[in-house]
């Protein structure tokens, strides 16, 4: 484990342990450790128990002096108000204590926002081509993302020579491109 501030994390509280593993388990404790501002959503079975220890790390973080927002619970009952937060642009990874299920379910939502390009390695055949089509047509519509910093903008670009420069390697998609600023991908 490494201590690395990447950005807000969202973290879903437990069903069968409102504290080890809820607003204030583990994962919240992790983020906060790392520098990384944290939403928890509570799990609806203990909304009163999530509510009550939710406000003890604000008022921990008020008289810390740390930054506002370095905390947030959100609450709902179903899946919108999670996906809503997983699919985020600003939420940068997840902490999840739970079922397979509800594993399962965040993990079919949960889009990749990093700045990193992203790579696949698979076994050729028909399966891997209709991959291929199916990635390439999802992928080539997406817009370009603002890069967080000028640091993080050059090191994607060196990313993308170095990659290019590879013997083999071949792009089968890329997101439409923008102007401006620390964009992945310029005319």
């Amino acid at each position: 484990m490494q201590k690395i501030p990447l950005g807000p994390v969202a973290v879903f509280g437990a069903s069968n342990f409102p504290l080890a593993f809820s607003v204030a388990g583990g994962n919240t404790a992790a983020a906060l450790a790392a520098g990384c501002p944290v939403v928890v959503k509570a799990h609806p079975t203990h909304l009163g128990t999530s509510e009550l220890v939710g406000r003890v790390i604000q008022q921990v973080a008020k008289e810390m002096d740390l930054p506002e927002g370095v905390f947030s619970m959100v609450v709902g009952a179903g899946n919108a108000v999670g996906k809503a937060l997983v699919v985020h642009p600003a939420i940068k990874a997840v902490g999840f204590t739970g079922s397979r299920g509800g594993g399962l379910a965040l993990m079919r939502i949960a889009g990749q926002f990093c700045t990193n390009p992203g790579l696949a390695i698979a076994v050729e055949g028909e399966a891997l081509k209709q991959f291929v089509v199916t990635a390439s047509d999802a992928l080539s519509g997406k817009p370009a993302q603002t890069m967080l910093t000028s640091g993080i903008h050059a090191a994607y670009e060196a990313g993308e020579g170095k990659r290019a420069a590879i013997k083999g390697v071949e792009e089968v998609a890329r997101g439409v491109e923008a102007n401006g600023p620390r964009r992945a991908f310029r005319h």
